[in-house]
């Protein structure tokens, strides 16, 4: 055997090998993720189930080391090895299909917290409505203040206590008009 270490070949049926284990080790980390959500939806089944590693081991007749390598996330899990934990905890379990990228469907202990989310947003919803009509109100307040204002102000501009630039040229002409004719 050589000790050479592995060189990627550039050309030949070498390197379409070369480039097909490269997405297969590509698929492989999808597969590693895949896994480790498996894991931590069994994880989160124990918690709803509110049954400890221990008791699923002393359930299922499993040694505990055996409990803790299916819920790590690095085993390769069998449908067989889900539906026994499912089972020995009182649920079963589907197969869900769906597009990369679509959400995840709901598992049963989540739909409290969503539930609980959803309530938190309500409040803080109808607390921010609140604020915004006292806003409104507030708003609508000043708005009237300054409209009566203006109208006040519109009021006097009719109503004028000084004479206006033409009535007292009017006047001044009339005094002048005066004197000529009597003087």
């Amino acid at each position: 055997m050589s000790s050479k270490p592995f060189a990627k070949p550039t050309a030949g049926p070498k390197a379409a090998f070369a480039d097909i284990w490269g997405e297969v080790t590509e698929f492989d980390s999808g597969l590693d993720s895949a896994k480790i959500d498996v894991a931590v939806v069994l994880c989160g089944l124990l918690k709803e189930a509110g049954i400890t590693r221990t008791e699923l081991s002393e359930r299922l007749n499993w040694k505990p080391s055996r409990v803790t390598r299916v819920l790590s996330g690095d085993e390769n899990l069998t449908i067989k090895t889900v539906f026994e934990i499912c089972h020995a905890v009182g649920f079963t379990f589907d197969v869900v299909v769906r597009r990369a990228g679509e959400r995840q469907a709901v598992q049963p202990w989540q739909k409290v917290a969503i539930a609980m989310d959803i309530v938190q947003v309500r409040k803080t919803l109808n607390s921010r409505l609140t604020e915004a009509e006292a806003i409104l109100e507030t708003a609508k307040s000043i708005s009237r203040r300054q409209f009566s204002k203006a109208a006040e102000w519109k009021q006097k501009a009719k109503k004028p206590s000084v004479m206006s630039f033409t009535q007292t040229f009017a006047a001044n002409d009339a005094d002048h008009y005066d004197a000529v004719v009597t003087g």
